[in-house]
């Protein structure tokens, strides 16, 4: 037996099928849901981060534009100068302050601006509510930020625990500034996801084990907006699903020897008992029983058939079914015997006619075709090729054309891809036959059309004349299966014929006789599609 023909072998290889690619799925699959959350996940913050830096992005615009406003339209801001004296100075700063407070009425997103004199340090604020620390704490740090002379730009400061966005500009010595609460859009909207935003102007900034970062960059500053999210709040439960997948596919990793042990048990076994009991069986040990186990129903059942079939094949008349085969072949032989004798008395006489008038080389012609046509009668296949039977007519009527000279034609019509078909030997010989012996008539030449061709899975051959017909008498014993007696001799060409086709075919062959009288004869035979290769 090959390896790969075994039930053991298969089951194996349906096993390791089934599970190699629902183990490599349920990965991928896990594999593929924790990036494709990861991925929406960081997408979602993405578009968060970009609303909270486009709208601080606003405010940091709206407050450039309100310090860009009082710095060309401030009249103070424009007369204000060092040569002033102290009073008048105090006057106009006074008055900017109080548009600047002007100013912060119209704007809830700035937090406040600020001036201050360069060669005084005094500052004043303009802001929205806060304690009197707080503003004190904002005074230092723009005193001291101012005091570096640092490049004109926005910078990021940390005070009393709050973040701000400050820039100043230089108008006639005098510093207006603006500040923005950064704290305010630095607020996430998810409470059940552990975040952290941080604004800063590094693209990069270091981040926890077990954290993603999402960072969105300012539009028209050097500012990045950097949130800190925890993998595990982020993925949720879905860790424990993966450990869940994972743990399964171990236990159909281990679970494998188990599985084909059970197999094995329940279904190899009892296979195995039923094989080497036919192998046993086949050996020729007919008297082989398989023993009682404990077997599913169905293996059971089925050793008991096994054992019921071996006992009723062991009790069987052998003897009676060879006899009966040997009698079929016996009459299958002397069915094909019946067909020749009556033609080779006739035979005898033409040689000896033939001979009488000295025609020696008819005589040698006519023992040829004799010959061969004897030679194939006696042939002993049950089966030979159209095209061979038709070679045979051939013959037979070339015999017959020395008999009978200008009394007959002969037509064919076959299909080409019938020459091989199988069929058994003498049968249409028989029928061409019977016209020569029974239609032929001085004065009259009689055409013989023979075909064949295929109609389905059947090949239907045809032997046809144009001659007297025959009988209705006699066409009803042909149509009811008898043998005809006629002049107390029995002719059984017709019948013989059907039992061979009955021998060889069954029901699966067909032979049908079509006659009128004064319009000839047609024998059509109907066979499987038989074509030797």
């Amino acid at each position: 037996m090959k390896l790969f023909e075994s039930i053991r072998t298969q089951i194996i290889m349906i096993l390791f099928a089934f599970l190699i690619p629902l183990n490599l799925m349920l990965i991928l699959l896990s594999s593929y849901s924790t990036d494709l959350l990861e991925n929406q996940s960081i997408n979602l913050i993405e578009s968060k981060l970009a609303i909270q830096m486009s709208q601080l992005d606003n405010t940091i615009a709206e407050a450039e534009r309100y310090l860009a406003f009082l710095a060309n339209s401030n009249p103070d801001l424009q007369l204000y100068s060092e040569d002033a004296t102290y009073n008048v100075r105090v006057f106009r700063r006074v008055n900017v302050w109080k548009e600047l407070n002007q100013l912060l009425v119209y704007s809830n997103r700035i937090f406040g601006f600020y001036l201050m004199d360069a060669r005084e340090g005094q500052i004043l604020l303009a802001v929205h509510s806060s304690t009197i620390d707080h503003r004190q704490s904002l005074r230092e740090y723009i005193s001291l930020r101012i005091g570096e002379d640092l490049p004109n730009r926005w910078y990021l400061a940390e005070i009393q625990n709050s973040t701000y966005m400050l820039r100043w500009i230089n108008e006639n010595g005098v510093y207006l500034g603006a500040l923005v609460n950064v704290d305010e859009y630095m607020s996430t909207s998810d409470d059940s996801i552990s975040t952290s935003l941080v604004l800063s102007t590094q693209p990069d900034i270091p981040v926890d084990r077990g954290q993603l970062m999402v960072s969105v960059q300012s539009a028209s500053k050097d500012l990045y907006l950097h949130q800190m999210i925890s993998k595990s709040d982020l993925l949720g439960s879905l860790p424990f699903i993966q450990a869940a997948i994972y743990l399964l596919i171990a236990c159909c990793i281990i679970a494998l020897p188990s599985m084909f042990f059970l197999i094995r048990r329940i279904l190899l076994e009892p296979l195995k008992t039923v094989n080497n009991a036919l192998n046993t069986i086949e050996a020729g040990n007919m008297d082989y029983r398989i023993p009682p186990q404990n077997s599913a129903y169905e293996f059971r059942r089925l050793n008991s058939a096994l054992n019921n079939m071996t006992h009723q094949i062991q009790s069987l008349k052998i003897d009676n079914y060879e006899q009966q085969i040997e009698k079929q072949q016996v009459e299958y032989q002397n069915l094909l015997l019946q067909v020749n004798p009556h033609f080779l008395v006739n035979s005898f006489n033409l040689i000896y006619q033939l001979a009488q008038i000295q025609d020696y080389q008819a005589v040698q012609r006519f023992t040829v075709y004799l010959s061969d046509y004897f030679r194939y009668s006696l042939n002993t296949h049950e089966l030979v090729d159209l095209e061979k039977e038709l070679a045979m007519v051939e013959t037979y009527l070339n015999v017959s054309q020395m008999r009978f000279p200008n009394m007959f034609t002969a037509k064919y019509f076959i299909e080409e891809d019938l020459d091989r078909q199988q069929i058994p030997p003498m049968l249409l010989v028989g029928f061409v036959e019977n016209i020569i012996k029974y239609t032929l008539q001085r004065g009259r030449i009689v055409h013989i059309f023979i075909s064949a061709k295929r109609a389905g899975d059947c090949v239907v051959l045809s032997v046809a004349d144009d001659g007297e017909g025959i009988d209705p008498q006699i066409m009803k014993l042909i149509a009811d299966g008898e043998k005809v007696v006629m002049d107390g001799r029995e002719h059984i060409g017709i019948w013989n014929s059907r039992q061979r086709l009955r021998l060889q075919y069954g029901e699966r062959a067909k032979l049908m006789v079509e006659s009128k009288p004064g319009e000839g004869v047609r024998v059509r035979i109907s066979l499987p599609v038989s074509l030797d290769e």
